[in-house]
């Protein structure tokens, strides 16, 4: 850690509830409703290393796994102890909570370090968006390429899903039953140009047959792609809400993919011939 550890743990807490709601989105809305917020049990996880609420023989493989693994290994690690405890966590309510966590159950460290999640998850779900390790870009970089800008810790702290690469949709949208990508721009836009199969859903109202869509879209990663305004990462936490797994937002938008991958998009009048 830091000398002046104060952002980065508030982004370290941000990065586990973001992790949280795409992979256990009832259990993070849950948690959410009832007001218990990870900066309430999380804090000393991280701060210590989980030396907080584990012995230190089952410290040990943690650190260990550290030195080789993710840098998001604790955020993982905290990740699986909460679903570890889903169960006992649905029913109870914000005292309860408090009780709970200060005698936690016993925690499988050994299903923490597999748990397959880390692998579910694509990379730059996992890493730092306020760091400079998102991009190499200073802030001063040129608008036209906005999304290089580390965003502020504010506006980050208002998503509820997290942002995801260009890169890492694009391998999303190519596996077996790929991701299914979302765009919420309005529907003009949405006709001018985007992305070969995404779906157009209008963020004001969800019709019934918009709402069967997404139905079968279930256990699918889902990419949310907007344009510079906030409707992507409102229209990401009714999917969280309304209990979709995976669900993440396109780091830049339809901005991105204009820039990067505009050879890809289907244009006006023009026929979709692009390939995965």
């Amino acid at each position: 850690y830091r000398a002046d550890n104060t952002v980065f743990l508030q982004e370290t807490l941000l990065l586990f509830r973001q992790l949280l709601a795409y992979h256990d989105p009832k259990l993070a809305m849950h948690l959410q409703n009832i007001g218990f917020h990870p900066d309430l049990y999380a804090i000393p996880w991280f701060l210590t290393l989980f030396t907080h609420i584990l012995p230190l023989d089952k410290c040990i493989p943690i650190w260990d796994a550290l030195l080789v693994g993710r840098d998001a290994l604790p955020q993982f690690v905290a990740l699986s102890t909460m679903r570890q405890m889903r169960k006992l966590l649905l029913p109870l309510d914000f005292n309860q909570c408090i009780v709970l966590f200060s005698h936690l159950p016993e925690i499988d460290i050994e299903e923490c370090l597999s748990d397959a999640m880390m692998n579910r998850t694509p990379g730059s779900i996992a890493i730092s968006k306020f760091d400079d390790s998102m991009s190499d870009v200073s802030n001063s970089v040129a608008s036209d390429r906005w999304w290089e800008c580390r965003p502020p810790l504010e506006e980050l702290r208002r998503e509820v899903a997290p942002r995801i690469s260009l890169h890492d949709m694009l391998s999303e949208t190519q596996r077996a039953e790929g991701a299914v990508v979302i765009d919420v721009r309005s529907k003009e836009d949405f006709q001018t140009v985007h992305f070969p199969e995404s779906v157009h859903f209008n963020t004001q109202k969800l019709e019934d047959s918009a709402v069967s869509k997404l139905e079968r879209a279930r256990g699918r990663p889902i990419v949310v792609v907007g344009d510079r305004s906030d409707d992507a990462f409102v229209f990401g936490s009714k999917l969280v809400a309304m209990g979709f797994y995976f669900v993440s937002v396109l780091h830049g938008g339809i901005d991105v993919l204009l820039a990067d991958c505009g050879h890809l998009l289907v244009r006006k009048n023009q026929p979709n011939t692009a390939t995965k």
